[in-house]
């Protein structure tokens, strides 16, 4: 979703060549295949990445998490799914174990990763983030089908100037 990359887009890039990982694939693609507006996305990806590796020995862990956070905007665009609070909040917690990581004397992207292994072997309560509950302070959207049975205090019902599409009856 970052670049607006198809499946049928991955696997055009994958049947380039059947050598390698995928990463290899896309370099081979970014290389040969004819001007095309996916070979454009291609070079962009591989642009990012080469940015990225750049900057992960330059700047610390959770200042490279927050920095992919804002430049994919995947943070952001985690809210627009189902579940987007479990989400974005599993994201903030690996944001967190990245702080916590660089209050150690260790450093890097290998090292982090690593560091969250060995918590995970050892079980020290690696979950999931919980998402919002319904005791929380926060703005529930949803679907007239999805609140069916359920009161709320308030509602702001959406688009009801707008003409019922007939077209499928």
């Amino acid at each position: 979703p970052i670049y607006g990359l198809s499946a049928d887009n991955l696997a055009e890039i994958r049947s380039f060549t059947n050598d390698g990982d995928f990463y290899s694939a896309l370099v081979q693609y970014s290389k040969v295949a004819e001007e095309n507006p996916l070979l454009t996305k291609s070079r962009h990806v591989l642009s990012d990445l080469s940015r990225w590796i750049n900057l992960k020995s330059q700047l610390p862990v959770s200042s490279l998490i927050s920095l992919l956070f804002d430049e994919t905007g995947y943070y952001d665009y985690l809210s627009l799914l189902p579940g987007a609070d479990v989400k974005q909040a599993n994201l903030m917690k690996l944001f967190e174990y990245a702080v916590d990581f660089e209050k150690t004397s260790l450093q890097g992207i290998f090292r982090f990763v690593i560091y969250i292994e060995k918590l995970i072997q050892r079980d020290s309560n690696i979950r999931d983030a919980q998402g919002a509950t319904g005791n929380d302070n926060v703005v529930q959207i949803m679907t007239i089908h999805r609140s069916k049975g359920l009161e709320f205090p308030i509602c702001i019902v959406c688009n009801l100037g707008k003409k019922i599409n007939r077209q499928d009856e």
